[in-house]
């Protein structure tokens, strides 16, 4: 009896230590947010979303995933910020940072968060470049994909729908 129970000892350790290595070693990174608000980071690093207090009113596992982007214009990675759908009573704040990237050529204030809803991709509104601290900063309205998309001279932005260019009206 004691060697079985030795065996099954064992047996749960190593199913101990395989939990702790499933749950430490997956690409998903995430936090529970509610009512009182909070911040959420990509594994990388590079994206956040900042929830400010009042944009919810129950507590949400949110998920951040590193994915391939669906938008062709796309600079740097995307990411896929979940439950995808899950609407802000209140604006949160989508931050991407630009350190050490790769733009391809691209000017940083050619750059614009967007978001993806219903297969477009859309422009972020609100944006505020910071140069120094090479970030991005946008409002967000709901939980969906993001990336960054270069929409100036060198590119058309055709597939960025909600940009206007009418944000000065001349009396």
């Amino acid at each position: 009896m004691c060697r079985g129970t030795q065996a099954m000892g064992q047996a749960a350790k190593v199913i101990a230590v395989l939990l702790g290595v499933v749950a430490s070693g997956c690409e998903t990174s995430g936090d529970t947010i509610g009512p009182r608000g909070g911040t959420v980071v990509s594994e990388d690093g590079r994206f956040a979303l900042e929830i400010p207090a009042g944009a919810l009113d129950d507590e949400v596992d949110i998920t951040i995933d590193d994915v391939a982007c669906g938008e062709p214009d796309a600079v740097g990675p995307c990411y896929a910020v979940g439950p995808r759908g899950t609407a802000f009573k209140l604006p949160a704040t989508a931050s991407y940072e630009l350190g050490g990237m790769d733009l391809g050529g691209v000017d940083p204030a050619d750059l614009h968060l967007v978001v993806e809803r219903d297969g477009s991709w859309n422009v972020l509104a609100d944006l505020n470049v910071d140069f120094d601290g090479e970030v991005l900063e946008a409002s967000a309205l709901y939980l969906s994909s993001f990336g960054l998309v270069a929409v100036g001279p060198a590119t058309t932005g055709a597939s960025s729908g909600d940009h206007h260019h009418h944000d000065h009206d001349h009396d």
